[in-house]
């Protein structure tokens, strides 16, 4: 494989696990319901096909590093089977009465989710990937930007119901690959596959 080249466009870049169609229509609806209620003033809904769980950003990469990229993702799955997610209770990041970040907890076999994050950054790390200092919290983000002057009650999270599937159970899917996405800021849908891996 040839050398990288300095002089190669950028690409702004992370790995997450994506969301299958059908899951993405009904958080979505659920999503819209929320967007509904007086409580929930968020400046920014994250667009239905942008919904995703992140397991490491990557930022401002050179494009001609993608090929090593995705021979570390590659090597990051060959111990991962595929594995139940679900969706759980709403929670929030930044100051509790004006947060920052609305989102949805993830269920399921999580420790699988957390022993493929550790994977993804192990095989990463020498590629010059540093993980976050922050022990990481997989969940999916909905909103961003608490956008009123009412300060928002912790205990309305606890009014609503996470979403179900039409026959009323607990809504998951089977977790079978990652995907390296592009950010193309200003747009919808934001985010872009450069390439998906399947665990084998």
């Amino acid at each position: 494989m040839s050398k990288p080249d300095n002089h190669a466009s950028s690409m702004r870049l992370f790995v997450a696990v994506p969301l299958p169609s059908e899951i993405k229509q009904v958080i979505s609806t659920w999503s819209s319901i929320l967007q509904q209620q007086p409580q929930f003033q968020f400046r920014k809904w994250v667009y239905p096909e942008d919904l995703h769980i992140t397991l490491q950003f990557l930022g401002d990469t050179r494009s001609d590093r993608i090929p090593y990229i995705i021979d570390g993702l590659r090597t990051a799955v060959t111990e991962i089977t595929p594995f139940q997610i679900c969706i759980e209770s709403l929670g929030t990041f930044g100051r509790p009465n004006f947060p920052s970040v609305l989102w949805s907890a993830i269920g399921g076999e999580v420790n699988q989710l957390r022993f493929l994050q550790e994977q993804v950054v192990s095989k990463l790390s020498p590629l010059g990937f540093a993980p976050e200092e922050r022990p990481y919290h997989p969940h999916l983000t909905l909103a961003r930007k608490y956008n009123s002057e009412v300060p928002l009650s912790p205990s309305t999270l606890t009014l609503h119901q996470e979403p179900s599937s039409a026959e009323g159970k607990p809504l998951q899917w089977l977790s079978d690959s990652i995907v390296l996405y592009a950010t193309h800021m200003h747009e919808q849908p934001m985010y872009e596959a450069v390439t998906v891996v399947r665990y084998t």
